[in-house]
């Protein structure tokens, strides 16, 4: 692991809760207007993350998660994440990316880092936790990894005031004046042909009837559609009417939106992490395989990653002529 030189590898997968901090449900049952409680813990070093990485939010994302958890049996050692030079979102401000939605990860942990050495650390590979879990095809991810995500996420990332505050109207308007048990869908597609193939295998029919079947055995009232390909999200949203709602992102008529230079990179970025807190604040989810799912569960609440399934095996239950 570049980031850390000569430093122990722990496992991968840690079982202990600093502080005896236990999980909040999800991420809007923990809301806070500003951190105003006194800092818990004194850190002598903090270690500083800094990449310039192409790729997409969620992937980034994961692994500031892995930075995070390397350093946090160190007692000592806070961390912080630089993301001003992030390569598809970075904007002329020179600005920091993660600072646009996220206290950084010593202050959400309650640790004081005055008069603390700084140690940047630039490196495009930290490591990543889930080994590939969710985001390659048909490798599921586990529960444990889920309860890690979870755990790294409502201890080290809490959300700035104001864009928590411009997420939950949005819940408001699109989920809680509509329905009363709503449904998160993710499909993937565009790019992620190389990765998960498995996630090109259903027609836009196939996926509509999966959506529906799956809504009415479990008693779903609606859903969120979120999606890649802006032909699908169209699709979707015509076929089911009221049953269905859809954020406002940006999509690109071809390829991913991330990659789109004639979108803003602000918006690209606010769009995806607005559309994962909106799907983890659902009550169910299913999706295709991608570190966008991934977020959305790590951010989410106990009964939604219970009720997490993944389209490729709702596809073998649903539709029996897909079987052999």
């Amino acid at each position: 692991i570049e980031a850390a030189p000569g430093h122990p590898n722990h496992n991968p997968i840690v079982d202990w809760t600093p502080g005896g901090k236990p999980l909040e449900s999800s991420w809007f049952s923990i809301i806070r207007d500003e951190i105003t409680s006194p800092l818990e813990t004194r850190a002598s070093q903090v270690r500083i993350w800094q990449t310039d990485r192409n790729k997409g939010f969620f992937s980034d994302f994961t692994l500031a998660l892995t930075f995070i958890q390397q350093w946090e049996r160190e007692n000592t050692t806070a961390t912080m994440i630089d993301w001003r030079g992030l390569g598809l979102y970075k904007d002329d401000s020179g600005s920091n990316v993660w600072e646009w939605f996220f206290e950084q990860p010593f202050a959400a942990a309650r640790q004081n880092i005055t008069g603390a050495k700084m140690i940047p650390i630039a490196t495009n590979n930290p490591g990543s936790f889930p080994q590939g879990e969710g985001y390659y095809n048909k490798m599921d991810i586990t529960k444990r990894t889920v309860d890690e995500g979870r755990r790294l996420t409502q201890t080290y990332v809490q959300l700035k005031p104001e864009f928590q505050r411009r997420v939950l109207e949005a819940k408001g308007n699109l989920l809680e004046t509509k329905y009363k048990r709503p449904l998160a869908v993710h499909v993937r597609l565009t790019d992620k042909v190389s990765e998960a193939p498995d996630n090109f295998g259903m027609s836009y029919q196939e996926l509509h009837t999966l959506i529906t079947s799956h809504m009415a055995r479990e008693g779903y009232d609606g859903f969120l559609f979120c999606t890649d390909a802006k032909d699908l999200k169209e699709f979707i949203a015509g076929q089911c009417g009221d049953k269905c709602v859809t954020y406002d992102s940006s999509l690109s008529d071809d390829g991913p939106a991330h990659k789109d230079g004639g979108i803003p990179n602000r918006k690209k970025a606010e769009d995806i992490v607005t559309e994962v807190l909106l799907m983890a604040s659902c009550e169910g989810f299913v999706s295709t395989y991608s570190n966008v799912a991934n977020g959305v569960l790590f951010f989410g609440s106990d009964e939604l990653a219970r009720n997490h399934q993944y389209l490729l095996r709702l596809k073998h239950k649903l539709l029996p002529h897909h079987r052999q």
